[in-house]
């Protein structure tokens, strides 16, 4: 116990440590989709899938996430580099958008921030409420099935709005 104390100072700074950690885990796996390299629909698409399988096969990501909110963002405030690893991911997302929105596919001035705090609600949601939601509906949310049925309506949600309109917008 010393030897970590001694390396991170103390259980906050090991609590950050541990946030920095997960931040990177996902920016980095982010930054592995390659999703400049794809087109528009196929890099949103990509995001979606990528967002809604690293929040169900991450659940202690999922826990440490609703206890920094708890904590209304404490610590999380205090790393630069958690906010430095996000620049990548907007700047992705914005690439996408632009693209998209030039070649008449996506609709014209979304804000990269809005759509992905969009996507990752869709695929965050039901997974950090799932045994209430479970319960309350008597249906089974962890349920192959019905995650199956759940990606596509993420998808066809955000696909939609994004492409809706989108020949109509000014480029």
């Amino acid at each position: 116990m010393r030897l970590l104390y001694a390396y991170f100072g103390d259980k906050n700074g090991l609590y950050l440590a541990v946030l920095e950690h997960v931040y990177t885990e996902i920016r980095a796996a982010e930054q592995a989709l390659n999703l400049d390299g794809l087109e528009p629909i196929a890099a949103m698409r990509g995001l979606i899938n990528f967002t809604f399988d690293f929040f169900e096969g991450h659940q202690n990501y999922i826990a440490l996430i609703n206890n920094e909110n708890l904590q209304r963002g404490r610590y999380l405030r205090k790393s630069r580099k958690i906010a430095d690893l996000t620049l990548p991911l907007v700047a992705s997302i914005e690439n996408i958008l632009r693209r998209g929105a030039a070649a008449g596919l996506f609709r014209g001035s979304v804000d990269p921030i809005q759509l992905y705090v969009s996507i990752t609600a869709m695929s965050y949601f039901h997974v950090s409420n799932r045994h209430t939601l479970s319960a309350m509906f008597d249906k089974d949310l962890g349920e192959a099935k019905w995650l199956e049925l759940r990606r596509a309506h993420a998808q066809d949600m955000i696909l939609t709005w994004l492409t809706s309109g989108a020949k109509n917008q000014k480029r």
